[in-house]
C-alpha cells in the first residue's frame, strides 16, 4: 500500500514507526499490522500524503503538535479486506481508530471531527486495486463480409442487433430482444469495450 502511495505522490515518504511497535505515544495502535507513521514533510505535505494514503484504503490523519505532545506527522492504519467492522489483524485500538474514521471521528480520544478527505471512505486496498485493473481487450469485430445476425447488449441495457458486417439497428425493448430470440438470433452481453468496438465503423438503421 505504501508502495503505491510512493508512487501517488511527488515527494520522498519517510516511515518512523510501522506495525508490531508498542510505543506508548501511540496507544496500543501500532501494536498490530497496517499501522505506520512518517515524518518530516511540511504542513502542505502531509496533508497531500493522507489524501494519497486514503485514497489507497488507509484511515489516515495529519496529526499537529497542537493535538497531543508529538512531533507533526501523518498517521494510516490500513483498513482491513472487509471494510469498517473488519478488525483483520489489527490491534482493537487501530481498529477503533477505521471505525471512527468511517463515522466522520478524528481517531484520537477526543472524538472531535474528521479533519480530512471524505471522499475515499470506504475504500480498501483490495477495492483499490480493483479499480486500477485495466478493462480487458475488446471482443475484435465480426470480419468484414460476415453475414451473421445477433443482438448485442452492454451492461447499462443498451442493445443493437448486428445484421451483416456493416448494419447494426438500434433494439428498444426487451420485447423486441425476446422475439428476436424466438427467431434464432442469439444474444450477446458484452463489457462496455467489446460493445462499441462491435458498433464501431456500421452503418446505424432500422432494419
Amino acid at each position: 500500500m505504501m508502495d503505491e502511495v510512493a508512487r501517488l505522490v511527488p515527494f520522498y515518504v519517510d516511515p518512523s514507526q510501522g506495525s508490531w511497535s508498542g510505543a506508548a505515544a501511540s496507544a496500543g495502535t501500532h501494536s498490530g499490522c497496517g499501522a505506520i507513521d512518517l515524518t518530516n514533510l511540511s504542513a502542505a505535505q502531509f496533508d497531500e500524503l493522507v489524501v494519497a494514503m486514503r485514497r489507497v484504503g488507509f484511515a489516515a490523519w495529519h496529526r499537529t503538535p497542537e493535538q497531543s505532545d508529538w512531533v507533526r506527522h501523518c498517521h494510516g492504519i490500513a483498513v482491513q479486506p472487509g471494510g469498517k467492522w473488519d478488525p483483520g489483524c489489527l490491534h482493537y485500538s487501530a481498529h477503533d481508530q477505521v471505525v471512527d474514521y468511517h463515522e466522520g471521528r478524528n481517531g484520537l480520544a477526543s472524538n472531535a471531527p474528521d479533519d480530512g478527505p471524505r471522499q475515499f471512505v470506504g475504500v480498501t486496498w483490495e477495492a483499490y486495486l480493483a479499480a486500477q485493473a485495466p478493462e480487458p481487450e475488446p471482443e475484435p469485430p465480426p470480419e468484414e463480409g460476415d453475414n451473421m445476425w445477433m443482438i448485442i447488449r452492454d451492461p447499462n441495457g443498451a442493445a443493437y442487433c448486428l445484421c451483416g458486417a456493416y448494419v447494426a439497428s438500434a433494439v428498444h425493448s426487451a420485447d423486441e430482444i425476446i422475439a428476436y430470440q424466438t427467431a434464432g438470433v442469439p444474444v450477446v452481453d458484452l463489457g462496455v469495450a467489446a460493445f462499441n468496438a462491435h458498433l464501431k465503423g456500421r452503418e446505424m438503421r432500422t432494419v
